[in-house]
Formats: structure tokens, sequence, C-alpha cells
């Protein structure tokens, strides 16, 4: 019973929730991005899951955003040599 009850209370709070972030305010993206190619960095090596999921994603934004989307793959370190390329890359919203 008690399981009960509290799964119910943690259901109620993940509503409320979800429901509040519908008045939150959005940020407002620039205009006319991007204009050039933007990169998806993952950080491990190519054909496993986290790479066809990458691809999948990059060729369905392509012609969203109008330019090529690329997927490079840096593996290494358990996906830590992807997470410092991407941290060290220049913060220009195209990585």
């Amino acid at each position: 019973m008690k399981k009960r009850f509290s799964l119910s209370i943690v259901m109620c709070f993940i509503a409320v929730f979800v429901f509040c972030l519908g008045f939150s305010n959005q940020a407002l993206a620039k205009e006319g991005w991007p204009k050039t190619t933007v990169n998806i960095i993952v950080g491990y090596n190519p054909g496993g899951s986290t790479d066809t999921f990458a691809r999948l994603l990059a060729k369905h934004l392509e012609p969203v955003f109008g330019h090529p989307v690329v997927v490079q793959n840096v593996p290494g370190g358990g996906g830590a040599v992807g997470y410092v390329k991407t941290m060290t890359s220049k913060p220009d919203g195209y990585t």
C-alpha cells in the first residue's frame, strides 16, 4: 500500500512539473541559424547504437536546417575524449 501511495505521489509531482514547463519562457533562437555546417560529436566508435542514432538524427535534421549535419566519431576513454572535444569546441552553436 505504501509503495503504491509513494508511486502516485511521485507521478503527481512529475505531472505538475511537466504542466509547469508549458508556462516557462522559451528561448528565442537566433534568426537565420544555421548559416553553416552543424557538427554532432559522438564519443564512441562508428557502427554502435549511439553512432547509428546520431546519423539518423543528422539525416532528418539536414532538410530542416537546409545545411549539412556532420557526425564526427571521436572514440576513446569511454566517451571522455568526445566529451573533451565537445567542451573545448568553439561555443558557436554549431557543435
